[in-house]
């Protein structure tokens, strides 16, 4: 079934009339149309038909309104439906221009928003007829079909599915013309922005969409639309210019779930649970990276911004940044929490500057508990001794590593010489004051904890930002 796809060439030998008298039971609603109420189209009258293709029709307990058009059988036809005035309209269909509700051959039409799709089983005349419960309802309607342009036109500039966005400039009341190919089945996207002005954005299988003749959507510059064809189709974006005095900016994309990611130029690799990386950003940029996830297990991403301010999204797409996400964190500062990967496959990640006047700093890192960790440097901790005249500079990280039993509890001990330090402990040798399990947030108590596991633990110390860093000692004792 083809989904948010709107038509863009009326079919020929339209006809269309109104104002006639129910031949079945005239007082009834149409939602309570009987089954055998007769409703003739035989005498339809083209005078009604637009410039547009369009017929208007006022309908309503007592008058019905109707028209025909020339089908073929297996095609998918667009009944357009715009409500000049209240109340709602029931849509009918026949071969016959007697329609006779219930009968063989008359189908029910199914409306939502502007129309609803009906495919015919015969050639020749389609009858359409209109009903509406409230008197003087104005609705003005035709049949659309695809007739999907074959050559792409020398104007139009190609869009690549699932790449980054593409920045252009309007003149007053100008137009931009996109195209993208689609894939049978699959749902795309076409996203736009107004950078300044107002645009409105069209969508169809012809090079000639537009508020001519079909208004997609009035997107106002803003708003996404999506799109899904039975086959395999070449899809054009029609941006145009609302007549503003400088003309509009505006950014446009196209992006699917469904296609193949494609990998972003600078796209920087992050193995699970390694130290965090640094990067800079200047006002506005974007750094993207991608991990690895594994089937079944849990991910974390764990963001700060030392000085800015920065967003963090993720996504299933290369091309992930502040438009196209599965979850954000809004403040850059805590971690976006994934659940359990469904498959095994790359995962993306993107680092937005909120637009600071000098940029952002940031650090990114992706941790699970379900991964090991990659070697990190530590020394290590034994039961029943210490480590003397350990040091860490201004900011600095000493990570040690020691070897627990199942069930057993220990207690790790750090005796501050000078400056101050904070010490943390996590099963993942990375561990820091991003990633940890427990904590000594004064760094001269006792982080106390029982083996859940056997196998290695790991601690970082931590200085506090002293100017001459911090000494101290460290031991490991059982509890």
């Amino acid at each position: 079934m083809l989904k948010y796809v709107m038509p863009v060439l009326l079919l020929a030998a339209t006809s269309a009339w109104s104002g006639c008298d129910i031949l079945g039971s005239a007082d009834e609603e149409e939602e309570e149309t009987a089954v055998g109420d007769v409703y003739d189209l035989g005498m339809a009258d083209s005078s009604s038909v637009d410039a547009d293709f369009k017929s208007q029709n006022t309908v309503g307990p007592d008058s019905y309104g109707g028209y025909y058009v020339k089908v073929e059988a297996g095609k998918s036809y667009f009944i357009l439906i715009d409500l000049k005035s209240g109340g709602g309209v029931t849509i009918y269909v026949s071969p016959y221009s007697q329609i006779v509700i219930g009968a063989e051959g008359t189908s029910k039409v199914s409306i939502s928003g502007d129309g609803g799709w009906f495919t015919p089983d015969w050639t020749g005349k389609m009858y359409v007829l209109i009903l509406a419960a409230q008197p003087g309802t104005v609705v003005e309607t035709g049949v659309y079909t695809y007739e999907p342009t074959g050559e792409v036109p020398a104007d139009a500039v190609a869009l690549s599915v699932n790449d980054i966005r593409t920045e252009a400039k309007l003149l007053t009341s100008q137009t931009h013309l996109y195209y993208f190919e689609t894939r049978a089945g699959l749902t795309y996207t076409i996203h736009t922005d107004s950078l300044s002005g107002t645009i409105d954005v069209y969508a169809g299988t012809s090079s000639t969409v537009g508020a001519a003749n079909y208004k997609f959507v009035d997107a106002f510059g803003n708003s996404g639309i999506d799109v899904q064809y039975a086959s395999d189709m070449t899809v054009y974006v029609i941006v145009e210019d609302r007549g503003n005095n400088l003309g509009s900016e505006y950014t446009v994309r196209v992006y699917s779930y469904e296609e193949e990611s494609v990998s972003m130029p600078g796209m920087v690799d992050l193995t699970v649970n390694d130290v965090m990386r640094q990067g800079d950003l200047m006002p506005g940029e974007i750094n993207r990276f991608s991990f690895y996830m594994n089937y079944g297990n849990t991910y974390k991403i764990v963001a700060s911004s030392p000085s800015g301010s920065v967003d963090v999204y993720t996504c299933e797409l290369a091309c992930v940044d502040d438009q196209v996400y599965s979850e954000s964190d809004a403040f850059g500062n805590s971690g976006i929490g994934l659940m359990a990967s469904e498959s095994a496959d790359d995962h993306y990640i993107a680092v937005v500057d909120r637009g600071n006047d000098l940029g952002s700093e940031y650090t990114i890192r992706v941790v699970s508990y379900d991964e090991s960790s990659p070697m990190v440097a530590s020394a290590d901790l034994v039961v029943g001794s210490a480590l003397q005249a350990q040091h860490v500079d201004e900011n600095g990280i000493q990570r040690y590593k020691l070897l627990a039993e199942h069930a057993k509890k220990y207690r790790v001990s750090v005796e501050i010489a000078s400056g101050s330090t904070d010490t943390y402990l996590s099963v993942i040798s990375s561990v820091d004051y991003q990633v940890y399990e427990e904590s000594d947030a004064f760094s001269n108590s006792d982080i106390v904890f029982l083996a859940q596991e056997a196998g290695y633990y790991y601690v970082a110390v931590v200085d506090r930002g002293n100017e001459m860093g911090s000494d101290f000692s460290i031991s490991l004792n059982e509890d």
